[in-house]
């Protein structure tokens, strides 16, 4: 090991340094403010003194001092070999040794854990034994935010707890201390139990769902506050409380940039569904919206629809108009449902029941059950021949502006997932939509990759399947990893394969994934 080596990876290891003092902002320890002791036995190292730095970096850690243990990680990490014989000389030994030392440092290495990699940004296979049995130590001692971690852990890997009864009984236990997030996930279970067994809003499930959300509300959690507020609203799990949630519909609205919930609260107040109809409010909230995210078609246009519905101004039509034919342009199926809008009820355009029916029917080629129910409306009140002159109309448009590849791609895909959702699709059907799906995913479509291999095992094509979960958790794009579920979905599944089937697995993928990765790359 050579003085010019290990004064390469000091400057490397000083920007991880840096890196960490700014993630976690009481560490004054990096090397680049080093106490003298750690100071000396980095110059000894430099000095070409290695067994006397790295000794006496030992006995720093031996001292107390987690940053000597966190240099004698990143050491290991840039000499060590894949066949070391003695713990000590790998990287993992020693992290493990500085997060015992330091607590701030110890948050660092368990989110490193979660995502299966050490505070190095590599690979560690044992890395979610070793994240269990800390947060199993730090549960038993006590530590409520540990009993929720652990339960969130438990029940996220089912290859550690299948039948999710450690996960509840870890969330329970925190959720006697009142742990917010423990309450939350507790809410989400039941919540989900309730969707999947009925929907029965007066069930026991539904009651469990509502008081858990409830309470982590009550205690400040943020992500509880939308579910709750919906429970309140719809009468799920308890009567309907309509005044308080409104009340936390506002709050959430008054947060800064938060667009989505202005804007759920502006169709609120104009649907009339639930809360009392509000058009002033209505328009508050919408503009709210607007302010924050100038950019989002979909906001603009919802405005648009608002406009058209509600305001009796000469300048908000025009203003709508304007929207509405920009986003036509540029074939948003959504504009093309509110310019059918605006001929169907002569507000901003020309009165006409062909035209609005034309508008509707290209607005359904999205496929979204709204817009076709709106299309269906509309041709329900035309005669027979206003319906083939309706079709043709439609034709004549898609030869002028024929639908944009992007665009179509999107409908194609909704298609084949809408095929894959109806229990009467034939095979024949089922066939077709893989063959989109897979052409959209070697486009780099992430939503294809991701529908592909439960398509496949709808289908029994259980080789299939296993091939596009692989490619899906090997190909995604996400710094930290395509996600527990997936990687799990796909290890029950090769666990189920013959040897044979796994090198033709192994085969099969490598092509496919160089495509996929191709087409991701070139988006980028």
């Amino acid at each position: 090991m050579t003085a010019d080596t290990l004064v390469t990876f000091l400057i490397v290891f000083g920007f991880i340094g840096l890196m960490y003092k700014v993630t976690f902002g009481n560490s004054t320890s990096e090397l680049g403010n080093t106490d003298d002791s750690t100071q000396t036995a980095i110059d000894l190292i430099n000095r070409g003194k290695v067994p006397e730095g790295l000794s006496m970096l030992e006995g720093l850690v031996e001292e107390g001092d987690y940053m000597a243990a966190v240099i004698l990680a990143e050491l290991m990490s840039k000499f060590s070999s894949d066949d070391v014989q003695d713990e000590k000389e790998t990287p993992a030994y020693w992290y493990i040794k500085a997060a015992s030392l330091d607590a701030e440092y110890a948050q660092l290495f368990m989110l490193m854990l979660e995502n299966d990699r050490l505070p190095n940004g590599n690979h560690w296979d044992d890395a979610e034994d070793k994240l269990e049995e800390l947060l199993t130590t730090a549960a038993l001692d006590g530590d409520t935010e540990a009993q929720a971690k652990l339960g969130e852990f438990y029940y996220k890997r089912p290859k550690y707890d299948e039948t999710k009864a450690k996960a509840l009984q870890w969330l329970e236990t925190a959720a006697e201390s009142d742990c917010p997030s423990a309450l939350h996930l507790l809410g989400e279970h039941y919540h989900n139990l309730y969707v999947d067994e009925g929907q029965d809003p007066a069930s026991l499930l539904a009651k469990r769902a509502r008081d858990y959300y409830e309470r982590a509300h009550e205690l400040g959690d943020a992500l509880s506050n939308r579910p709750y507020a919906n429970m309140l609203l719809q009468g799920i799990g308890g009567a309907a409380n309509i005044l308080e949630a409104e009340k936390i519909l506002i709050e959430m609205a008054k947060v800064e940039d938060a667009t989505f919930d202005q804007l759920e609260l502006a169709k609120h107040y104009s649907d009339a569904k639930y809360l009392p109809k509000n058009v002033e409010q209505a328009r508050y909230w919408y503009e709210k919206a607007l302010e924050n995210d100038q950019g989002s078609s979909f906001i603009k246009i919802q405005y648009a629809d608002f406009l058209i519905s509600h305001s009796e101004q000469d300048t908000d039509i025009s203003q709508a108009k304007e929207i509405v034919e920009q986003y036509v342009g540029e074939w948003d199926t959504s504009a093309f449902s509110v310019l059918a809008k605006m001929h169907s009820t002569g507000r901003g355009a020309r009165k006409d029941a062909l035209t609005a029916a034309m508008y509707y029917d290209l607005a359904a080629k999205s496929l979204y059950s709204e817009e076709l129910e709106k299309r269906d409306e509309a041709f329900s009140q035309l005669r027979g021949y206003e319906k083939r002159q309706v079709q043709g109309m439609v034709e004549h448009y898609l030869v002028k502006h024929p639908i944009p590849d992007e665009v179509q791609s999107e409908m194609d895909l909704t298609s084949a997932r809408l095929t894959f959702m109806d229990d009467k699709a034939s095979e024949s059907d089922k066939e077709s939509a893989i063959q989109i799906l897979r052409r959209l995913a070697l486009m780099g479509n992430l939503e294809a990759i991701e529908l592909l291999p439960s398509s496949y095992a709808s289908m029994n094509q259980t080789l299939e399947s296993a091939l596009w979960q692989k490619i899906a958790v090997e190909t995604d794009t996400a710094v930290f990893g395509y996600g527990k579920e997936a990687e799990y979905q796909f290890e029950q599944q090769a666990e189920k394969l013959t040897q044979e089937q796994r090198q033709w697995l192994e085969e099969e993928s490598k092509p496919l994934i160089l495509l996929v990765e191709e087409a991701l790359s070139e988006q980028d």
